[in-house]
């Protein structure tokens, strides 16, 4: 195992594996699997709905499979300049809107009067609490410097106006399940029937709505004409291939070798969710820097599965202790939930469930100790680990946080694993 002498340059692991933000360029692995209504090209299918003249974009999918990334690389593919809007709960419409602005100009002067009515189609009468006047100067590329005004309009005309001014193609609202007002929420799906509508006015500026949801209409709901003009993309969990790819990049990178039986191990852990992937990567690159080699070792991936625990979201290990039995021999609970923690499906039956209960531990003559611990695991006072669907007696069970999964792999059955 070679020493990493002083005279060796060599990159530091935070800056290829970044968990906590978006990854670089370098480290985005292109995702042309089947999004989740099955449909081939995940990334090819973005790339053309960003060329389709007046079409709208809803992005969907778990926390953490790289919903920013893929549209932020797509996007560069298309040489498309974006504006990001960051939402929160506390932010009305009106205030995504002015955050936008506030993004391309450099402001001097706002002032907002009141008014019973807006011009602009999607904000109707009694939903435009005013209109703007501003000056300031562009923060475009190509427009550094230069004075900008607007007298009097809307706040999404001003703001249209401005991404025109600095070549702005996409309006994009990530973290779209934030805002929990309906108003809210039907005014940006207004907005995105407006810019269809309007795309032969604007230049095809695009609306790009992403969040975390299991489908297009419990993130932005209706059925209204906006959904007809908008692809709707569902991201799901990457594939085993490209965590490997993204990890042997990685390491590569680093200068650091690391086997194949790790990398599977490594993979595995992740349970397709690229910040699991990064999160890993760093610990085990940090663990082979701190020991000053470069190579990884198993004993190296053991200190940095620890560590990384701790980076996950602390309510884990308190449903996981509510979720566990105190005491008892048979601890149906816990079996359960080292049988879904195994496990290569995403949904379970009764029947499933049973199946790999009499495989993994023991066959038993009755199995409504099962049905019950099942029960158990979506009540609130066990964790509400578990959700469940369906009508009763056929009943799908799933994790309700699909990301504690990776978090039981990494703790509780970390040892139990084969």
């Amino acid at each position: 195992m070679r020493k990493l002498g002083d005279h060796v340059a060599v990159r530091q692991p935070e800056d290829i594996f970044t968990p906590k933000t978006i990854v670089s360029r370098e480290m985005f692995a292109r995702r042309n699997e089947a999004d989740l209504h099955g449909n081939p090209g995940l990334q090819d299918n973005l790339c053309d709905a960003l060329r389709d003249r007046g079409g709208q974009v809803l992005i969907f999918g778990d926390t953490g499979v790289g919903k920013s990334s893929l549209i932020k690389y797509a996007a560069e593919d298309e040489s498309l300049e974006a504006v990001t809007i960051e939402c929160l709960s506390s932010k009305s419409y009106a205030d995504l809107i002015e955050d936008g602005l506030r993004k391309l100009i450099d402001v001097r002067e706002v002032k907002k009067t009141s008014t019973a009515s807006a011009s602009a189609e999607v904000e109707a009468s009694g939903k435009a609490p005013f209109l703007l006047t501003l000056k300031g100067k562009l923060q475009g590329k190509y427009d550094r410097g230069r004075e900008f005004e607007i007298v009097s309009k809307p706040p999404l005309d001003a703001l249209l106006e401005a991404m025109k001014a600095t070549g702005n193609k996409l309006l994009i609202f990530d973290n779209f399940q934030n805002i929990s007002n309906q108003v809210d929420r039907s005014l940006i799906a207004q907005t995105m029937e407006f810019l269809a509508d309007k795309s032969n006015e604007t230049g095809d500026i695009k609306a790009v709505v992403i969040g975390i949801a299991e489908d297009a209409s419990s993130l932005l709901g209706g059925s209204g004409s906006f959904r007809r003009r908008t692809t709707e993309v569902g991201v799901p969990r990457m594939p085993d291939d490209e965590i490997v790819e993204i990890l042997k990049r990685g390491f590569m990178k680093l200068e650091i070798s690391i086997s194949d039986p790790i990398i599977r191990q490594l993979v595995f852990y992740s349970d397709g969710f690229p910040y699991f992937g990064h999160l890993l990567g760093l610990q085990v690159s940090r663990a082979a820097r701190r020991e000053g080699v470069d190579s990884v070792t198993v004993e190296m991936v053991e200190t940095a599965l620890q560590r990384a625990v701790k980076d996950v979201d602390r309510s884990y290990r308190e449903r996981t202790r509510k979720a566990f039995e105190v005491g008892g021999q048979v601890q149906p609970r816990r079996r359960i939930l080292e049988i879904l923690s195994i496990s290569d499906k995403r949904e379970w039956r009764s029947a499933d469930v049973i199946s790999a209960y009499e495989d993994r531990f023991e066959r038993r003559s009755d199995y409504a100790f099962l049905h019950t611990s099942l029960a158990q695991l979506i009540d609130k006072k066990h964790g509400s680990v578990l959700a469940r669907s369906g009508a009763r007696n056929s009943y799908i069970y799933r994790f309700s946080d699909p990301q504690m999964r990776p978090y039981l792999r990494l703790t509780a059955f970390r040892r139990h694993l084969t």
